[in-house]
């Protein structure tokens, strides 16, 4: 499985012009709501990069949705901006876990100096886990130092089992009853810089429960995602009969391009040879995958799990 890639948007206001408001998302969102000066019009504080410009109503949209890094240009008359940062999904594990999605940093005001240059960093997302291996982690999106959104936890491998901690975690690998290591669950919420008054969104992966007989395969956990929990894996001591996969957490809906989308979902966890493979979390998290085999990725430009 792997997750699929974030974005940035930014969005302004402009006096005289069409736009009058600008937001930035890198796999995130950056709105600028102060007045700006007419001649911002011809020049929407793109000074290089591969932004998205879209108007909502008088408001300017930047939509920075391609993995690496642009420039974005305060313009004048600019000293506050709306922003959504999220971090790249981390992948899925092979042999179960699911990858959690990238933390969803958004601030409704964001201070900036106009004529100040900004980096905005697009994060990939994490690879899917191959031969029962632990999956990588997504890659952290930013706006400079301002807004920062780790990457999603890869999701646990069959032989690895744990998964790893990062803006949402990543699930725990399916397991058997033969009595082998458990795992841990990867934590959500690590690290990053969320702007005053702002919030922070990222959720722990899902567990697989201990396996009732010696036989019987549990399912692997969920990725977590923004706004909940990776669901934890299930099974009896019939093998893979009733063997069933975490769910991925649910993500979080935003409406700074005009329109609430969710946005940040986990992956779901993968399952053996029979029994029910995790769904992906609602926001664009990836489905669980069977066996060994990869599941499906995230949606793009979500920040979701795999």
């Amino acid at each position: 499985m792997r997750e699929r890639t974030k974005q940035i948007i930014l969005r302004q206001r402009v006096k005289v012009f069409a736009f009058t408001a600008f937001s930035v998302v890198t796999m995130g969102i950056l709105t600028l709501q102060r007045p700006m000066e007419a001649a911002a019009s011809t020049n929407p504080g793109l000074d290089s990069g591969n932004a998205q410009v879209s108007t909502v109503g008088s408001d300017t949209v930047l939509q920075y949705k391609t993995t690496g890094t642009s420039t974005f240009k305060a313009p004048g008359g600019v000293t506050n901006v709306r922003v959504m940062v999220i971090g790249g999904g981390g992948g899925g594990g092979s042999g179960g876990g699911g990858g959690g999605a990238g933390r969803m940093v958004a601030a409704p005001s964001m201070a900036i100096t106009q004529g100040t240059s900004y980096t905005i960093t697009v994060g990939g997302g994490g690879a899917g886990g191959v031969s029962n291996g632990q999956a990588t982690s997504g890659n952290p999106s930013s706006i400079g130092s301002l807004a920062v959104a780790p990457g999603g936890g890869g999701g646990g491998g069959y032989n690895t089992k744990s998964g790893l901690n990062g803006g949402s975690g990543g699930g725990v690998a399916r397991d058997n009853g033969i009595g082998g290591n458990t795992g841990t669950i990867g934590l959500g919420n690590q690290t990053g810089t969320v702007p005053a008054g702002g919030t922070g969104l990222g959720n722990n992966g899902g567990n697989n429960s201990p396996c009732t007989g010696t036989t019987g395969w549990c399912g692997g956990g969920g990725g977590g995602g923004a706004s909940a929990v990776g669901g934890n894996g299930s099974g009896n001591s019939t093998q893979g009969a009733s063997e069933v996969a975490g769910n991925g957490g649910a993500g979080s809906a935003n409406d700074i391009t005009g329109s609430s989308v969710t946005y940040a979902g986990g992956g779901g966890g993968g399952r053996h040879s029979a029994g029910t493979v995790g769904q992906g979390g609602g926001g664009g998290g990836g489905n669980g995958g069977v066996d060994t085999g990869a599941g499906v990725s995230g949606t793009a430009n979500t920040g979701s799990g795999g």
